[in-house]
């Protein structure tokens, strides 16, 4: 199997990935979710298979695993914030996908608000993104949503640059 469907989900556009016979993930068993240690995140494989799949323009996909990990972690601090927030994001990139880059808007105050706290709670970078880098990618994408070019009838579309990931420090 490989790591990506072989469509990025658009709602209105493509088959749901589990509801539908034709859903790219229709027969897929998803695995437990597990927690995020921000300390730890490079053995979360959900968070980092999010990240995998936003970075490669699969924003539904992203979403539901970030929602997975968030269901699975503290409901409170640094780590709801910053999960919640990624999935906020990958929503309002979503909606440009759909057209609607007014609620993109709606979703980037959300997600800032967000990241803001996590840098205020638990600094910068947390678990293992830089969100001054974060922050200033989600500002590009709320300044360009209303112009950005968008097709839903392609397979994938990637609309905003990587996550700001930063480098694995050996222990």
């Amino acid at each position: 199997m490989s790591e990506f469907p072989s469509y990025s989900y658009v709602p209105g556009h493509q088959p749901h990935p589990t509801r539908h016979p034709d859903g790219h993930s229709v027969d897929e068993i998803e695995p437990p979710p597990v927690a995020l240690n921000p300390e730890r995140w490079q053995d979360c494989s959900e968070y980092l298979h999010g990240i995998r799949l936003f970075d490669a323009g699969y924003y539904w996909e992203s979403h539901e695993a970030w929602e997975g990990v968030w269901k699975a972690s503290p409901r409170t601090g640094a780590e709801e914030h910053l999960l919640r927030g990624l999935a906020q994001l990958a929503a309002g990139v979503l909606k440009v996908r759909q057209g609607k880059a007014r609620t993109t808007h709606v979703f980037v105050e959300k997600c800032t608000a967000r990241f803001e706290r996590v840098r205020e709670l638990g600094g910068t970078p947390f678990a293992g993104l830089d969100l001054e880098k974060l922050l200033e990618q989600i500002s590009e994408l709320d300044a360009q949503a209303d112009t950005m070019p968008f097709d839903p009838s392609l397979p994938v579309e990637i609309l905003m640059r990587p996550l700001p990931v930063v480098p694995r420090v050996a222990s």
